[in-house]
């Protein structure tokens, strides 16, 4: 993996700076497990029905290595609707543009680089959370 020499996320501060999107708050990702000294893992029940799972890898300095924010559907059984990752693929065929950054959209069901998007934009916590905030109170309008 590549090191994106980038600070671990303020929870705390992410969790009151979005307070009007996150409901609740597990301290467990996706597969269950807790936090490390390595690893950070934490769920987020937003208010709209969806869940953020995160992810952050260290390394041994305590930068993020690479993370994954999984965006998925709050039902039994999950379904993705955006993946913001920066884990870096060796092979050529799999990178994107903005490697190690990349988005994987809901319907990938097989790794190439036509199913990874370049992300340009969201290479942290915060600005992927901003996003949803956005994509929740656009929601909310248009089906007014």
């Amino acid at each position: 993996m590549a090191d994106i020499e980038q600070d671990p996320s303020n929870f705390l501060f992410l969790e009151t700076m979005f307070l009007d999107i996150i409901d609740n708050v597990r301290e467990t990702d996706s597969t269950g497990m807790g936090s490390s000294f390595i690893c950070a893992r934490k769920t987020y029940i937003l208010k709209n029905n969806t869940k953020l799972f995160v992810t952050e890898h260290y390394t041994k300095e305590g930068k993020i290595d690479h993370f994954y924010y999984d965006w998925v559907t709050n039902e039994k059984a999950s379904r993705g609707i955006l993946s913001f990752h920066s884990e870096s693929h060796e092979e050529k065929a799999y990178r994107t543009s903005t490697e190690p950054f990349h988005i994987h959209t809901h319907e990938d069901t097989k790794l190439s680089n036509v199913s990874r998007l370049p992300n340009y934009n969201f290479h942290d916590l915060f600005s992927v959370l901003e996003y949803i905030r956005l994509f929740i109170y656009a929601n909310q309008v248009l089906s007014q």
